[in-house]
Formats: structure tokens, C-alpha cells, sequence
């Protein structure tokens, strides 16, 4: 009996639920595509596959009970799939659209405030927004570093450490990929896909 006692608790400590394996496998996959997102050399598919892995990443909040990154994705979602079209709409209008999604993730912000730590999603979601509004792929790529450094106090205060991993090597790709292409300095200005709106 001692013996199996013995046994069972060196078990226990290699005990996995059911949510540390959605962690992973949510995890992995977010960080692939936000890791893919910011090395092509297309805005719209950039865009494209932000707004796929914030569709993943939106399950994943919602698990955890992290709200106001839930809410920031449904916005970057939506965010996504209107700004690959931005040649569609007029001048005035894009630039409506991009006000109203900032203003709603402030809003949710307040709305979902658990204290500070809920500052580091906003100012990521109103990053990430902002670079997907204008042309140069190079401020999308510098979004994917600040989205990195916020998110990987985010993630470790809510216990969710391949997340806080995943994002940490978000962060290093995208410093790798901003010095690659020389996006401090203006880089390689607007995307090749990218057409002029209408006025």
C-alpha cells in the first residue's frame, strides 16, 4: 500500500488536463500563423492570416476567462476581414473605420477592467489595428514586437505559460524580422498588393 501510495503521487505530478492540452495545441498554433503573419511580404495576406490566428486566439481567451483579450479579438477578427478590402471604401469612410475600432477597444477595456494588467491587451489590440489600417507592411511587423512585449506579462499573470512562451518568441522573430528590413528606418515602404483608397 505505501508503495502505491508512492507511486501515485510521482504520478500526480505529471498529471495533464485537458486544458493544459488545449493551451498547447492553442498556443502552437496562434504562434505559428502571428510568426508567419509578420515574414511575408504581402499586407493582405498578412492581414489574412492575423485575423486567422486572432479567430484562434479569441477560443483560447475565452477558456481561460481572459475577457478583455477576448474582446480585442472579435475586434481584430472583424478589423481583419474589412481591411484587407480597404481600396473598396473612400478615404473618409477607412479612416471612420479605423476610429470606431479603436474607440470599441477602449470601451472594452473599461467595460472588462480587471486592473491594470488589462492595459497590456488594449494597447496591443490598438496597435495591431492601427498597423493593419496603413499601407507598410513595416509597421505591421513592428506591431507583431509590441504585441510580443505585451503579451508576455499578459499571459504569465493568468498562468498560461506556452502562451507567454509563444509570444516571447513572437518578440524575437519580430525584432529579427524589423532589423532584417530595416523598418526603423522606413523600410521597404507600402505593400506590393497594396492600392491607393479611393477618395
Amino acid at each position: 500500500m505505501v508503495g502505491k501510495d508512492k507511486y501515485s503521487n510521482i504520478n500526480s505530478c505529471y498529471d495533464i488536463t485537458t486544458m493544459d492540452i488545449l493551451e498547447t495545441v492553442f498556443s502552437i498554433g496562434v504562434l505559428i500563423l502571428i510568426i508567419i503573419s509578420i515574414c511575408v511580404k504581402r499586407r493582405k495576406l498578412s492581414i489574412f492570416i492575423q485575423g486567422s490566428s486572432c479567430a484562434l486566439q479569441l477560443i483560447y481567451d475565452l477558456l481561460i476567462g481572459a475577457m478583455t483579450a477576448a474582446i480585442a479579438e472579435v475586434v481584430d477578427v472583424v478589423r481583419s476581414a474589412l481591411f484587407i478590402y480597404k481600396d473598396k471604401f473612400g478615404r473618409a469612410v477607412y479612416l471612420a473605420m479605423l476610429i470606431v475600432f479603436e474607440l470599441f477597444i477602449v470601451g472594452s477595456c473599461i467595460f472588462t477592467w480587471a486592473g491594470p494588467i488589462s492595459l497590456l491587451p488594449t494597447i496591443g489590440a490598438m496597435v495591431r489595428t492601427y498597423a493593419a489600417w496603413q499601407p507598410r507592411m513595416g509597421l505591421i511587423r513592428i506591431a507583431g514586437v509590441v504585441t510580443g512585449a505585451l503579451y508576455v506579462p499578459y499571459f504569465v499573470y493568468y498562468n498560461s505559460p506556452a502562451m507567454a512562451v509563444g509570444y516571447g518568441i513572437l518578440l524575437l522573430v519580430g525584432i529579427y524580422e524589423v532589423i532584417q528590413h530595416r523598418d526603423l528606418q522606413g523600410g521597404d515602404g507600402c505593400s506590393p498588393d497594396d492600392k491607393p483608397i479611393k477618395e
